[in-house]
């Protein structure tokens, strides 16, 4: 199941789990009282929390979540530079599977939507509703694109292997094209490598970006 929670809901949902922030979350200042109030209600009615002995919790569910996010070490940033997609998170959770953080923040939505699925249903929706019209010809010979008269290559797809105690990205892949080639680009400290575009080999890099992995 997605859920789909304003920021006050959000908020309140790791409040009542006792988190005090998540990487690039942090918990806004106190709600006024009326208004938290109105939040909790809203999450009750919606069965997003319930009472647990004297204490209102959040759903078994969402906890289950919220722990996998605040207890991993390391998370998979999905970027789509173009701003169709909201910028998510991914937190492995076992089992192949994987709790997913999306943060919506344009003047339609401003939302965070939470679910867990499968690596592999994450990958393939990536595949069909962001990378579909991708090729698979080999990237230009030149190596970047650059000085051609062909222009720049353009970023179609980020994907970021973030350190969390540190805050930072330890290393990224991205999906590039120009006239119509397509190649990754894999980044780690100093080094950057060009690699031909398949759907199986951004699969692996994926993973293992996923796993905490660096291994290209």
């Amino acid at each position: 199941m997605k859920y789909v929670l304003t920021q006050a809901q959000f908020s309140t949902l790791l409040a009542l789990c006792g988190i005090t922030g998540l990487y690039t979350f942090s918990l806004a200042e106190n709600l006024p009282q009326a208004e938290l109030i109105r939040v909790v209600h809203t999450l009750y009615q919606a069965g997003i929390a319930a009472p647990e002995g004297e204490r209102l919790m959040p759903a078994r569910e969402i906890r289950e979540m919220l722990t996998v996010m605040e207890k991993a070490d390391s998370a998979l940033q999905v970027t789509d530079p173009s701003g169709a997609s909201g910028q998510r998170l991914l937190y492995p959770a076992g089992r192949d599977e994987v709790v997913v953080l999306e943060r919506c923040l344009s003047e339609r939505e401003n939302a965070f939507k939470l679910c867990k699925t499968s690596a592999g249903a994450f990958f393939e929706d990536l595949l069909c509703n962001e990378l579909d019209a991708v090729g698979t010809s080999s990237s230009p010979e030149n190596g970047t694109g650059e000085g051609t008269g062909q222009g720049r290559p353009r970023e179609l797809l980020r994907l970021e292997r973030i350190d969390v105690a540190a805050g930072a990205a330890a290393s990224a892949v991205t999906v590039q094209a120009l006239e119509g080639a397509a190649w990754l680009q894999t980044e780690r400290a100093e080094e950057s490598i060009r690699l031909p575009y398949s759907e199986a080999r951004l699969w692996e890099l994926f993973l293992h970006r996923l796993e905490g992995d660096d291994f290209d």
